[in-house]
């Protein structure tokens, strides 16, 4: 066998491609493109049920009063709830999911010429913690009052009162979920950063140890980077915020 077939063998094996099962998809992998496709899939299942809700609320809209098939009757607390979860999840659990997660894991490793991540344990760990979080989400739908009806955009004061919100135990997962949404993509934006400056392959560099001379880099590889560093930055302030949305509703609990 030549030097050239042995290396492509090696690559293929090295990115996953080679001797692939699906029942991978169900256990914990440290590998990019098995991630990679768990990020995938399970963004499709929540766009699915993304979808459903928009279905339900503008049924509504079309024919106010009448059941919605497949569904039912349309109440205010069901009218808001639909709302809500439906823009959660599409931004949290579809749209970072999948052209995030999903598309980093497979191709920035392609991209800059590494063989993996750069932290495979965290990348793994944080699809579950993700997984995590779209299931409390999922779990939310179903306890006492229906999910949280507080807008996706959570704004408060309105989405801090049960009141106005019409849910109560709703409105704690969905801040639970959204917390873990958040940690988990914190891990997997530090893997994609990293994954940009330290395991840049042959041909790319990112001058980092050369002020004002010239930078190699893909462009696609560049505008991952300014996303993933844009996200470090948004989401512990994001959660933070969550976080005292749910804090005047527990009692004797001082803000900080």
């Amino acid at each position: 066998m030549s030097n050239s077939a042995q290396k492509t063998d090696h690559e293929h094996s090295a990115h996953g491609y080679h001797g692939f099962s699906w029942k991978a998809l169900f256990w914990p992998s440290t590998n990019h493109f098995i991630i990679g496709l768990q990020y995938l899939f399970t963004g499709i299942f929540m766009a699915c049920v993304g979808v459903f809700m928009a279905y339900v609320f503008r049924m509504q809209l079309a024919w106010p009063g009448t059941e919605v098939p497949l569904f039912g009757f349309v109440g205010p607390g069901d009218y808001n709830t639909m709302v809500t979860i439906h823009g959660t999840i599409m931004i949290f659990w579809v749209a970072m999911p999948v052209l995030i997660a999903a598309l980093g894991n497979f191709l920035i490793p392609l991209m800059i010429g590494a063989d993996d991540m750069v932290f495979p344990r965290l990348n793994c760990l944080s699809y579950w913690v993700f997984l995590l979080s779209a299931i409390i989400l999922v779990i939310s739908l179903f306890v006492p009052g229906g999910g949280f009806g507080g807008g996706w955009t959570a704004y408060p004061p309105l989405s801090a009162d049960a009141s106005y919100s019409l849910t109560k135990w709703g409105q704690t997962l969905w801040v639970l979920a959204v917390a873990h949404e958040f940690v988990a993509f914190l891990g997997m934006d530090r893997n994609l950063v990293d994954a940009h400056i330290d395991d840049v392959g042959t041909g790319l560099d990112l001058g980092i140890d050369r002020p004002g001379q010239e930078i190699h880099v893909l462009i696609d590889d560049a505008g991952g980077d300014m996303t993933d560093d844009g996200a470090l930055l948004i989401l512990p302030v994001l959660g933070e915020a969550g976080g005292e949305i749910k804090a005047p509703r527990r009692p004797r609990q001082i803000l900080v």
